[in-house]
C-alpha cells in the first residue's frame, strides 16, 4: 500500500534516512538529525508540479511503514519522472518493492499522465 508521509512517520523516516546501506544510491554522506527530518515532514505538502518530487510511504497491511518510493525529476512536459525505492533491511525480499512499483505505475499513469519512469539500479543490486 502506498500513502503520503504523516508526522507520525518521524521514527521510520529517521531509521530509513540513516540506513547507511542506502547512502550509495541517495547521495547521502552524513546522518540526518531528527529535527531536520521533522522540518521536512512539515514541508512535505508541496504539490508535485511545484516541487517536481513526491515521497510515498510503502506500508504493510497493518500500516507499518516498511519503505518509501520517491518520484523525482518530474517533468510533466515530457511525461517522465525518476523513481527510487528504499526498503528497510528487515522487510526486503518480501515483495514490498514489487507491489509498490506496480501501485506507483498505475497511479502515475492515471493521475500524472507519466509515460516513462527511470530508475538507477546499483551494479551489485544489493539495495
Amino acid at each position: 500500500m502506498l500513502r503520503a508521509l504523516e508526522p507520525t512517520d518521524i521514527d521510520f523516516l529517521y531509521q530509513l534516512e540513516n540506513e547507511r546501506g542506502l547512502w550509495e544510491v541517495s547521495e547521502t554522506q552524513l546522518p540526518f538529525a531528527k529535527h531536520l527530518l521533522q522540518q521536512y515532514l512539515l514541508n512535505a505538502t508541496q504539490d508535485i508540479y511545484e516541487a517536481k518530487q513526491f515521497r510515498f510511504v510503502i506500508a504493510a497491511e497493518d500500516d507499518t511503514p516498511v519503505g518509501c518510493v520517491d518520484l523525482y525529476d518530474f517533468c510533466p512536459q515530457h511525461k517522465r519522472a525518476s523513481v527510487g525505492i528504499a526498503i528497510l533491511p528487515n522487510y526486503r525480499g518480501k515483495g514490498y518493492a514489487q507491489q509498490a512499483l506496480t501501485a506507483l505505475i498505475a497511479h502515475v499513469k492515471s493521475y500524472l499522465d507519466i509515460h516513462q519512469l527511470v530508475a538507477y539500479i546499483p551494479a551489485d543490486n544489493k539495495v
